[in-house]
């Protein structure tokens, strides 16, 4: 009975541990080393204090969604610009990929919030640049407290260049100069066209020694001879040349010019019909006869350094013959009709003259042509005064006086709403810039300019 009982004990006890090992869960687990299988019976698994690895539990399986898989939680990040511009914003994107059933958290964080700022939160943030530079933005996964992965993208801030726009050539004024031994005279580079994003130029000479020329085209005569000055753009390498002649006994250097009369002093053309303009130096014997011609509207006339005026458009402009000795002033005043030549040379003289163009009462040319006048013969540093008995204009001939003489300064008189007022333009002013498509700048837009311009109420 007793081995019958000891049977019946044993056959339990094998039962019970074949139901053991036949219904409790198991987990398999590889060995990349020698490709081994090794079983062993489950056990829960957690988060420990944040390094990533996992610890026996004590049978809560919150940190995992399967009590038999290894938890794993992972975090990337996504930007939907890289490069961005001071006061922009884009979007940086998190995703997660983990099979915990903890409390999920993410926190977002920048580098560089001088450079870029970030703000929300969640699954995605808002990332502002603030100045140029490059900032780190971090999503930082947490599960119950505890980060356990992070990532990151990085975003450059940078103020986008100005669209640049290319020199195309350089015009000097003026082409020719006579000088004095000791004496000065400042050249003006007109770069082209005038918005071009770099305008720096160089100087040189081929003799200092006789005539040397200043980085902002001052020149000085040295010593009697010829040399030739050359400007250059800093933006393509254009290059323009000047002549300068110094004579040993000072003014000029030889006989001066005394005046100038042009021939024609009027034309009528039609557009793309063109004449020729014929200066008459005197006295016929001066040193230096070159001379610099100037359009006060070139969208009805343009003229060419030999003297070719050329019909542009309908309407009436003045183009003025100004000496480079002694800057002596003369005009032809032309008329282009609506009708369009193939280009064939027009009569020297039109058969009637035509009427000085006055587009408004306040837009004078001939108080225009008289103010170049005084602004060339003006002895150096001078002050140049323009009355008037109301608010006049200037124009584009008036503006390449003051480049030709940036020693003057420019003032006018004149009375308004009650008063009498003073507008003094210093020396230097970039009198062409203010000029508008007609040609002209009125006196009241000047005075509401903030940009160097003095206005006085003088009662």
């Amino acid at each position: 009975m007793h081995r019958k009982l000891y049977s019946i004990l044993f056959a339990g006890l094998a039962a019970l541990l074949v139901s053991a090992l036949l219904f409790r869960p198991l987990s398999v687990r590889a060995n990349e080393a020698d490709a081994e299988v090794d079983f062993e019976v489950e056990e829960h698994f957690e988060w420990d204090g944040g390094d990533g690895d996992l610890y026996p539990s004590d049978g809560d399986d919150s940190g995992s969604s399967d009590p038999g898989m290894e938890t794993y939680a992972y975090i990337s990040v996504y930007a939907h610009d890289s490069e961005i511009r001071p006061g922009s914003s884009t979007t940086v994107t998190a995703s997660v990929y983990s099979n915990s059933t903890g409390s999920m958290d993410i926190r977002w964080s920048t580098s560089h919030p001088g450079v870029a700022s970030v703000s929300g939160g969640g699954m995605a943030a808002n990332v502002t640049g603030v100045s140029n530079g490059t900032a780190y933005i971090t999503a930082a996964l947490y599960i119950n407290g505890t980060q356990v992965d992070s990532d990151t993208a990085y975003i450059t801030v940078r103020t986008p260049e100005p669209s640049r726009i290319a020199v195309t050539g350089v015009i000097v004024h003026p082409e020719s100069l006579n000088l004095g031994v000791g004496e000065m005279q400042k050249v003006v580079a007109d770069i082209q066209p005038n918005n071009a994003t770099n305008t720096r130029v160089s100087w040189s000479s081929t003799n200092s020694a006789i005539a040397k020329v200043d980085p902002d085209g001052l020149v000085h005569g040295i010593n009697p001879g010829v040399a030739t000055l050359t400007v250059r753009t800093d933006d393509n390498g254009y290059t323009a040349k000047v002549q300068v002649s110094v004579g040993g006994g000072g003014g000029n250097g030889g006989i001066a010019v005394q005046s100038v009369w042009v021939t024609p002093t009027t034309a009528t053309l039609a557009i793309n019909q063109y004449f020729y303009i014929t200066p008459n130096i005197q006295p016929a014997n001066a040193q230096n006869k070159s001379v610099t011609y100037v359009s006060s509207n070139p969208a009805v006339a343009v003229v060419a350094p030999d003297g070719k005026v050329t019909g542009v458009g309908p309407g009436q402009a003045v183009v003025n013959c100004i000496t480079n000795d002694g800057h002596k002033v003369d005009a032809t005043t032309v008329t282009v009709g609506t009708a369009v030549a193939p280009g064939a040379p027009a009569p020297a003289v039109p058969a009637a003259p035509v009427a000085p163009v006055i587009a408004t009462e306040t837009r004078s040319p001939l108080l225009c042509y008289q103010t170049v006048q005084t602004i060339l013969g003006a002895t150096p540093n001078a002050t140049v005064d323009v009355p008037a008995l109301q608010p006049m204009a200037y124009d584009v001939n008036v503006a390449a006086a003051l480049n030709m003489r940036p020693d003057v300064t420019l003032a006018a008189t004149f009375p308004y709403q009650g008063h009498q007022f003073r507008m003094t333009l210093p020396k230097g002013y970039p009198l062409a810039a203010q000029c508008d498509k007609t040609g002209y700048v009125e006196w009241l837009q000047l005075c509401a300019l903030n940009n160097g311009v003095v206005v006085q109420m003088l009662n």
